[in-house]
């Protein structure tokens, strides 16, 4: 969304743009992880990232997109 508003950024967008790279940059040094379970043990980051996955089905697969 940030990149496609060219010259139109608002000051909200930018801010959740600057915070989404921040996020990534914590992962990919180590600063921060994901709160994924690990197995029966697994303990929770505080990182303050989380994932969500639920048991619905997938809307695009390759089949709903085989004409595209």
């Amino acid at each position: 969304r940030y990149l496609l508003m060219d010259n139109r950024v608002t000051e909200e967008v930018e801010k959740r743009y600057n915070r989404a790279v921040q996020a990534l940059r914590d992962l990919s040094s180590g600063r921060a992880e994901l709160n994924l379970p690990t197995g029966e043990n697994a303990t929770g980051s505080s990182s303050g990232y989380a994932v969500c996955k639920d048991d619905t089905d997938r809307i695009f697969t390759s089949d709903t997109l085989k004409d595209f």
